[in-house]
């Protein structure tokens, strides 16, 4: 997903007007490794899924830019940033939202028997 910033991001030596974030190339391995660093530096989130110090930092990692760099974000893009990243993780991005319906109707649809 590719976020436009209102403020540029200064990233080795450069000002980033977008941030380019890989969420679907993620595993669960990098989520319990993201928890995982939270919990050994002290922070604890104990709903990681609506947390910024947990979202931000698996934005960070998705993005491939240090989380210290990601944290010095204009508090408008941080916010837009967590939340996206909050939606993709809940699976309430337009994409998926739009398909489940269907593919819920289409895993609930049984054949009607007339045997009796």
């Amino acid at each position: 997903m590719k976020i436009q910033l209102k403020k540029a991001l200064r990233h080795k030596g450069q000002d980033l007007t977008e941030l380019d974030i890989q969420l679907e190339t993620l595993t669960g391995v990098d989520l319990i490794e993201v928890e995982q660093q939270l919990f050994k530096s002290g922070k604890v989130a104990l709903m990681p899924d609506y947390s910024k110090v947990y979202l931000i930092r698996v934005a960070a990692r998705a993005a491939r830019i240090p989380v210290e760099v990601m944290e010095t974000l204009s508090a408008r893009d941080f916010t837009v940033v967590t939340n996206q990243v909050q939606s993709f993780l809940m699976g309430s991005d337009s994409e998926e939202s739009a398909a489940e319906p269907e593919a819920k109707t289409k895993a609930t649809a049984q054949p009607t028997s007339s045997a009796a």
